[in-house]
């Protein structure tokens, strides 16, 4: 019984640790961000917006900036409806490039269309494990 109870803490113990590593990760890559956001919006204020070009770079800039803040959000939160919301962000920045071709453009609406589905599917009846997905 004291070594089932012995292994029951250093389970515990590494869960806490994990969680501490996972918090630190989550904080430099914040920070990263952080960095980067502003080192490339400094790069904006001297750019000719008058250019479509530099509109399509700005767009691309604020969906990378908020990737970045959802791989944050999914290293703190471990949900699969915030998989999904980054899978959706990565659809929508792929899908605004000007050099796009129209079949790549059918590719990416309908994986958007396929991950919308599966995120209201899956928030009108959630999975309690994997026994739901055989059911």
């Amino acid at each position: 019984m004291k070594i089932r109870q012995f292994i029951n803490r250093i389970k515990q113990s590494r869960h806490g640790v994990l969680e501490i590593m996972e918090g630190v990760l989550a904080l430099a890559m914040f920070f990263a961000v952080l960095y980067f956001s502003f080192n490339i919006a400094e790069s904006f204020l001297h750019k000719d917006w008058s250019n479509t070009s530099v509109m399509y770079e700005f767009i691309s800039f604020i969906l990378l900036a908020l990737l970045g803040f959802e791989l944050i959000r999914l290293i703190l939160v471990h949900s699969i409806t915030v998989v999904m919301e980054l899978m959706l962000l990565i659809i929508a920045r792929k899908m605004l490039y000007p050099e796009i071709v129209a079949l790549d453009l059918l590719y990416c609406v309908i994986a958007f269309l396929l991950t919308i589905g599966a995120y209201y599917l899956y928030e009108s009846k959630p999975l309690k494990g994997l026994e739901d997905i055989t059911k």
